[in-house]
């Protein structure tokens, strides 16, 4: 399965470039109200996409870093990963009468080996 990626920005803009043309940039090219600009640039994290290849996004972070953006590329967990942790666990052959036993043998054990004095 091929990686996927999320593009990250926290607010930050690369050396040389002003705040306020970087953020005057981004609200015309990302289309963003003032209000939506400041919430971008609060240093929060913002997922700007997800789901891309490696090629989109290297794409993508580029285009961002031409307007002054430092964005970051983070790999997405495989879907089939989180398939496996979502995934409700059944227990099988679960049969409660073996289970009292075993938890009897082993405090059987546990009983014996306290019974051992503890030799200096």
């Amino acid at each position: 399965m091929a990686t996927h990626y999320q593009v990250l920005f926290f607010g930050r803009i690369h050396e040389g470039f002003d705040l306020a043309d970087v953020k005057r940039v981004a609200a015309q090219r990302l289309k963003a109200s003032p209000a939506m600009v400041e919430q971008i640039f609060s240093g929060q994290r913002v997922i700007f996409k997800k789901g891309l290849g490696a090629e989109q996004a290297q794409q993508y972070l580029d285009t961002l870093g031409r307007l002054g953006m430092q964005a970051e590329l983070v790999a997405e967990a495989r879907d089939e990963i989180i398939w496996w942790i979502r995934r409700p666990v059944t227990p099988v052959g679960f049969d409660p009468e073996r289970i009292g036993s075993n938890l009897a043998h082993a405090q059987a054990l546990l009983d014996r080996i306290a019974a051992v004095p503890v030799s200096a």
